[in-house]
């Protein structure tokens, strides 16, 4: 099944720009967002995408703060991701379409656990074509994988859950006219990565329930 394969893809930046990506979690890292048009759409990189190797390196056991460090550490990446399947892409693709790169979003800071990755799209056909074509996964990896992405995704999901219920308060407070039009800002793109997340969510169960129950992937 496609979910359930790894892909490579080689991701090229300047020095000076961002490689459009927020990666968040760990064990494994998760793309948390995607600037669209930006290096990593353009490479085919996908929101919900899990980080399983940078530049031949297993990473897939490693902290966000080590994986983010080796991706920087370059002006090229070759990622190995596992898909985050075809509905959740279609999904978070509509639901970030024009937005900037996020850096996490909420009152007073937002989420601490995601950071942007910062570079640039250097030569979008010669990206393309570095795309290869996808790898074989072994079944007890891809069962891991998705337990853990499982896991990810409830956590990053109550945390924005609990972002926009803090922003619906302090909007009650009423603020002064800038900080309610930021508010307003901040709970429509929570209410984005809702979406997003609960729709990856839903894509999950479903290709669950078509294997006839697979593994078991609550907390």
């Amino acid at each position: 099944m496609e979910e359930n394969q790894l892909r490579e893809v080689v991701v090229t930046r300047s020095d000076d720009r961002s490689y459009g990506l927020t990666v968040s979690g760990e064990s494994p890292v998760m793309v948390q967002d995607v600037k669209d048009g930006g290096p990593a759409s353009q490479a085919g990189v996908l929101v919900g995408d899990c980080i399983i190797k940078v530049n031949g390196v297993l990473v897939s056991q490693s902290n966000h703060k080590d994986v983010v460090q080796i991706i920087k550490s370059s002006s090229s990446v070759r990622l190995t991701v596992s898909s985050a399947g075809a509905e959740a892409a279609t999904a978070a693709a509509i639901a970030s379409a024009g937005s900037p790169t996020a850096e996490g979003s909420g009152v007073g800071g937002g989420l601490s656990a995601s950071s942007s990755v910062l570079l640039r799209h250097h030569n979008k056909d010669k990206q393309h074509n570095k795309i290869t074509a996808p790898l074989p996964v072994n079944n007890q990896l891809q069962t891991q994988l998705d337990v853990n992405r499982h896991k990810m995704l409830s956590k990053m999901l109550d945390t924005q859950l609990k972002i926009k219920e803090s922003i619906h308060f302090e909007l009650q407070k009423a603020p002064s006219k800038s900080l309610a039009k930021s508010l307003e800002k901040e709970r429509e793109t929570s209410n984005r990565q809702i979406a997003t997340i609960q729709a990856q969510l839903t894509a999950m169960k479903e290709i669950d329930a078509s294997q006839g129950g697979g593994s078991n992937t609550s907390e």
